[in-house]
């Protein structure tokens, strides 16, 4: 998850709406549609860092009807990985 403020590199997408598709939640029907996980470095921690699929999360991306041109999250990859 990005902190606070900040939006996900390669998607561009919002704290809220990644935690909107990652934790189940009412507005999922408690089913989040993308793949985390939270981990606690300490076992009895109350907090920890949640870890996005990303595969997962370009797939429901991918799925969305007409919302980013084809190739898009690709694109952001490689960009990603030259920089």
């Amino acid at each position: 998850m990005p902190k606070v403020g900040e939006r996900e590199p390669i998607t561009k997408l919002s704290r809220s709406t990644l935690d909107r598709l990652t934790r189940p939640q009412p507005c999922n029907n408690f089913k989040p549609p993308v793949v985390s996980r939270c981990v606690r470095i300490q076992g009895g921690a109350r907090r920890g860092t949640r870890l996005i699929l990303l595969s997962s999360l370009l797939d429901f991306i991918s799925r969305q009807p007409g919302e980013l041109p084809a190739g898009y999250a690709e694109n952001r990859l490689a960009e990603q990985a030259q920089t």
